[in-house]
């Protein structure tokens, strides 16, 4: 079953998508995204792993941390209203920031964009379409970040969505909306683009 877009706006789709996530089991959901995350064969080719602090009943592959060595970071606003992502080492102190979404301190390690390593971007939203379409937050930070990264060609982006949440055709979008190139769920994981 894939959830219901065509016709609605942006705003009808976050508030059906809002009422439908309440009733979802995230935390069966997060783990098995997790047990597909860990089978999937090119996890091990990305040593940069970015992960995003989840708000109440979102998923959470917090739990990778505990699985897997690899260069974690977790996004902070900064006061330019900017994502920038710092080192995350598991037990590190976090701090309420924008919308009390749990960040790095400010003097936590940056991810500075440089030298060769590729990363691997978990990308959250409130529904995602098999073509890599995101409806986010309406905010925009990670259409900011995605439009500006300056190593977007060693960059594995993936949304991260419950299967209940996977739209059932194109989302309305706008000019700066970046989609994803990958989607994980529930279900597995599979590439959308090139």
């Amino acid at each position: 079953m894939s959830f219901k877009v065509s016709g609605l706006t942006k705003t009808e789709i976050r508030a059906q998508a809002r009422a439908l996530r309440k009733t979802l089991p995230m935390d069966t959901i997060s783990a098995q995204i997790i047990v597909h995350l860990l089978a999937w064969p090119g996890f091990a080719d990305y040593p940069d792993v970015f992960l995003f602090y989840p708000l109440p009943g979102e998923i959470d592959l917090r739990g990778l941390t505990d699985t897997t060595r690899k260069n974690w970071y977790l996004p902070r606003v900064a006061a330019d209203n900017q994502l920038v992502f710092h080192r995350y080492r598991p037990g590190d102190d976090l701090y309420p920031g924008a919308f009390g979404i749990m960040e790095p301190s400010p003097n936590a390690e940056i991810d500075d964009a440089t030298g060769n390593s590729k990363r691997l971007i978990f990308v959250p939203g409130m529904v995602f379409d098999r073509m890599g379409g995101r409806l986010g937050y309406g905010k925009g930070f990670y259409d900011r970040f995605l439009k500006d990264d300056p190593k977007a060609s060693q960059t594995l982006t993936v949304g991260v969505v419950p299967a209940a949440l996977l739209a059932d055709g194109p989302l309305p979008a706008d000019p700066w909306d970046c989609p994803v190139l990958a989607l994980v769920s529930e279900d597995g994981f599979f590439n959308v683009r090139g």
